[in-house]
């Protein structure tokens, strides 16, 4: 039985103070803090589709920030952006491995009382280690980051000074579509990591392992492009990709004028189906961080490669 259908909400945009992970988390921090959304409605933590984004602050740094979704299930998931910029953490992520000047991300399980981000296990109990998340690409103090979250998803997009893009997800991506093989309360969890020093390539959509990707792109790589979720039950990771390459199609629209939307789907490492894509779907290009509407009506969000030119795109359903 599918999933619940997800509702995106952009919550906005904060310029970043400094071209550093320090600099990304506090975007982070004060972006999930947020009491309004972009278009102005009310943004109220824990409910609709509105995170819980905590702090750890060291003076008035934020050396890490995490984040609970809306939606309570058994499973107890929590995720963390981390990095002071000059500390590696204690548990890492396979294959990435540790530098002192990068981001990073992680999820956790039932996830107990908190501690520090370079803990071996920060919330007690249940940690997946971190892959490397945001840096490298910064290229001024002209970053910005952007946030998007439903109810069980969220979506960290960061732009650099020269328009690229780097992209952090999080949270029940994808739907099963099955009963068995699956958590406790019928999802998977997932994490996407951009790798550090990369930016999202702009034909991400036609391979698996893209440089900087999106979206299901996977490197075997260290420190590249990482996709993967949570064997039930356990703090072990499966790598996934994108089930589906699209090296040609390029929709556009329909007869009547409406945007033709293509569902896209995961695979595991075996190639054995892992979900479909909740809430999100394939469109024709378009530039990073547009709002894609008719009249009022907002149909999305969309993720690509830059804000200056129109690539390969995914449509975060509103």
């Amino acid at each position: 039985m599918p999933l619940p259908t997800l509702n995106w909400k952009y919550v906005g945009a904060q310029p970043l103070t400094s071209a550093t992970a320090l600099a990304t988390n506090k975007a982070v921090y004060q972006l999930g803090t947020a009491t309004k959304y972009a278009d102005g409605s009310t943004r109220t933590a824990g409910t609709g589709s509105a995170w819980t984004w905590l702090p750890q602050f060291s003076g008035s740094d934020v050396v890490a920030t995490n984040g609970a979704a809306p939606t309570v299930t058994p499973v107890g998931m929590r995720f963390i952006i981390a990095g002071d910029g000059a500390t590696p953490p204690a548990s890492m992520l396979g294959p990435d491995t540790t530098t002192a000047a990068t981001g990073y991300v992680g999820m956790n399980r039932g996830a107990g009382a908190y501690s520090t981000w370079t803990a071996a296990q920060p919330f007690t109990t249940g940690f997946s280690g971190y892959w490397r998340g945001f840096g490298g690409a910064f290229t001024s103090t002209a970053n910005t980051m952007h946030m998007y979250e439903s109810q069980e998803t969220c979506c960290l997009l960061l732009v650099t000074g020269t328009g690229a893009v780097q992209i952090v997800l999080l949270g029940a991506l994808f739907d099963p579509l099955t009963a068995t093989n699956v958590e406790s309360d019928g999802r998977l969890y997932f994490i996407q990591t951009p790798g550090y020093a990369q930016t999202l390539a702009p034909a991400w959509l036609s391979a698996s392992n893209s440089a900087g990707g999106s979206w299901g792109n996977m490197s075997a790589a260290p420190n590249e492009s990482h996709f993967g979720y949570f064997n039930p039950g356990l703090t072990t990771v499966t790598t996934s990709t994108r089930g589906m390459l699209m090296s040609n199609a390029t929709p556009g629209l329909s007869f009547n004028g409406d945007i033709i939307r293509i569902p896209f789907y995961a695979v595991n490492a075996s190639g054995a189906f892992v979900g479909q894509a909740r809430s999100a779907c394939i469109i024709r290009d378009y530039n990073a961080t547009a709002v894609v509407q008719t009249g009022a009506t907002v149909h999305g969000y969309t993720n690509s490669a830059a804000t200056t030119a129109t690539y390969d795109t995914v449509l975060l359903e509103a």
